[in-house]
């Protein structure tokens, strides 16, 4: 587990599209020495890591801001997307169930694996595989983990 400190002005509390999710990223312009070092020893536990565990689209938009993972277009480590909520499910605004069913689907195209808490958030992840382009991510199993 690699913790970044996120600030509290920043809309945390709350996952939506208006939290405080851009602030979560690694590719941003590094200012201070210490950010430097963070981001140095992340790269150097990501080097040693078997897999990264993103949670909801927001992990995975986490995920794919770490540029130096990516060689040759395959994820190094994989990514595992724990899916706990389709987040456009609910959302009768067609324009921001638009804005969610795109950032599912980029995290969908960049997992190895896909993890659902439900049998009907499996449903809505398969519809949204089924409504991309990228053959990649067509056919990929979603497995369910159901709650304790």
């Amino acid at each position: 587990i690699f913790a970044t400190p996120l600030s509290l002005q920043g809309g945390w509390r709350k996952l939506d599209a208006d939290s405080g999710w851009k602030e979560f990223r690694w590719d941003k312009d590094v200012v201070e020495t210490d950010e430097l070092e963070r981001k140095q020893s992340l790269a150097m536990a990501l080097s040693k890591c078997q897999v990264v565990c993103a949670i909801d689209w927001t992990g995975a938009f986490a995920w794919r801001s770490l540029p130096y993972l990516r060689t040759n277009g395959t994820p190094k480590p994989p990514l595992v997307y724990l899916n706990f909520r389709v987040y456009s499910s609910g959302i009768s605004e067609q324009k921001l169930h638009a804005w969610y069913d795109d950032m599912e689907q980029q995290a969908l195209k960049d997992a190895t694996s896909v993890i659902s808490l439900s049998d009907k958030d499996k449903k809505s992840l398969a519809a949204l595989i089924d409504n991309t382009s990228s053959s990649a991510v067509t056919g990929r199993p979603i497995h369910i983990l159901l709650p304790p």
